[in-house]
């Protein structure tokens, strides 16, 4: 069976750090999950180098533009939550404050 995607599109927030920027993006818990669905934070696209996490929880890195990366958050979901995304290189000129340069979706994959 094909995953559903939910899209975390605007609104972001970004933030100049020491040495690049960080992106965060509150959502609420998908709604009707079952007992034996996965859910797959997913970030593709333009990222440059960085790390991800949800809730406080660092989730992973990835070391080249591009790679992204897909990771289970099946049980770090609350109520509600809060993904960041700090990159190690400054925002691309020309990229908004409130659209990352990259996708980021939740993937729910039914069980």
């Amino acid at each position: 069976m094909k995953p559903h995607r939910i899209r975390l599109r605007r609104p972001w927030q970004c933030e100049a750090a020491a040495q690049g920027a960080v992106w965060r993006r509150r959502f609420g818990c998908p709604t009707g999950l079952g007992p034996n669905d996965l859910v797959w934070l997913c970030i593709e696209g333009g990222w440059p180098r960085g790390s991800v996490a949800l809730n406080g929880q660092t989730l992973g890195r990835w070391s080249a533009r591009g790679t992204g990366g897909r990771f289970d958050v099946t049980t770090r979901l609350g109520p509600r939550n809060e993904v960041q995304i700090e990159s190690e290189t400054a925002v691309a000129p020309g990229t908004t404050a409130d659209e990352p340069p990259g996708a980021v979706f939740l993937e729910i994959h039914s069980g």
